[in-house]
């Protein structure tokens, strides 16, 4: 019973989350004013709604539930300095597809919704031919990490499947927060 009201929780957070943050990426990309959004206290609870997860990561172990150690968080900046390098990883966003196509990663591959079994099959399909020693970093950011339905799936997928260099990336509030309006490369479309 607890598990099931959790399981709602985090679905109801995605919801509610997946809408702000595709209101919010419309006024990113000036698609629309904050007032075609909602009034000025609308956009306040807004920016209340995305603050940061509750989840922190300390020293090498893991947090709460999280199967990933911090030294498997990759940060925005890092990510950045790595694409630009001869070593380029793997990028795949594992998220809602409707998010990757209003924006994602320069670069990166949509891989499927990795907290369904479709998109855990479209995640595997996407990395079947990889060799396992190359970096895979990935993302999602439909929600803050700690109520991603997404994320830990597909790091144990990866995980799985042999990969030995897996990142995630550190987006503690969402993408549209933590990558587009830090001024980041988006890449529309696609998918």
């Amino acid at each position: 019973m607890r598990r099931q009201i959790r399981n709602h929780r985090v679905f109801l957070c995605f919801a509610v989350l997946s809408v702000i943050g595709f209101a919010r990426q419309l006024v990113v990309y000036g698609q629309t004013g904050l007032s075609e959004v909602g009034s000025e206290t609308s956009s306040r609870w807004i920016m209340t709604m995305t603050t940061p997860a509750a989840h922190h990561h300390h020293g090498g172990e893991t947090a709460g539930d999280d199967p990933w150690k911090t030294d498997e968080l990759i940060q925005p900046a890092d990510l950045v300095r790595l694409l630009s390098s001869d070593e380029k990883p793997l990028v795949l966003q594992i998220g809602v597809i409707h998010l990757y196509r209003l924006g994602h990663i320069p670069g990166s591959k949509y891989a499927g919704m990795a907290g369904t079994p479709e998109g855990l099959e479209t995640l595997k399909k996407t990395v079947q031919d990889m060799p396992r020693t190359r970096e895979v970093v990935f993302y999602c950011g439909c929600c803050p990490m700690g109520d991603c339905p997404n994320i830990r799936p597909a790091y144990q997928a990866l995980h799985e499947l042999g990969f030995k260099k897996i990142k995630l990336l550190n987006l503690p509030n969402n993408f549209t927060q933590d990558w587009q309006m830090k001024g980041f490369a988006v890449e529309k479309g696609g998918a």
